[in-house]
């Protein structure tokens, strides 16, 4: 079994079976297998809209910490700034929405909106801005379509 595994798993994920996230957390000897967390999947993102100069490991360290925890920035992607966005790695709670835009402040002071990016996002709701179902509004009961907020769109996927 474990040659088949090490044969088949490759490091990245996020992972999915029939477009739903598969949370998978490795254990170290002596582990509990009914006490392992299994909130949190990581995803590549990418930060839109970063004012020039900003492309650095600290602003994305600051916003991955916003988004969830941050991992990793990609550095080995270069041109960041000429990209038009940087490339990191984030550990995201599936069980909060995802976080879309966060406002920041430009050394002149102008206020700016940076748009996140999700790699990869399994089956998700764009209604709620959560993983697991999608928004099948036919199959849905709405009583007060008001009362919905739209807190995400499509340019929430990469």
């Amino acid at each position: 079994m474990r040659n088949t595994l090490s044969t088949l798993w490759r490091p990245g994920g996020p992972w999915s079976f029939n477009n739903a996230l598969l949370v998978t957390k490795r254990l170290a000897q002596g582990d509990d297998p009914l006490s392992v967390d299994l909130n949190t999947a990581d995803f590549w993102g990418q930060l839109h809209q970063l004012p020039y100069g900003y492309a650095n490991t600290g602003v994305a360290t600051l916003l991955g910490n916003f988004i969830g925890a941050f991992l990793s920035y990609d550095s080995a992607v270069q041109g960041g700034e000429c990209r038009g966005y940087v490339h990191i790695r984030v550990a995201v709670n599936v069980r909060l929405s995802f976080k879309r835009s966060k406002k920041v402040r430009a050394g002149n002071g102008a206020e700016l909106v940076v748009q996140f990016r999700y790699e990869r996002l399994p089956t998700f709701s764009f209604m709620c801005g959560k993983l697991g179902h999608s928004d099948r509004i036919k199959n849905l009961k709405i009583l007060n379509i008001n009362r919905i907020q739209n807190n995400a769109s499509l340019n929430l996927i990469a």
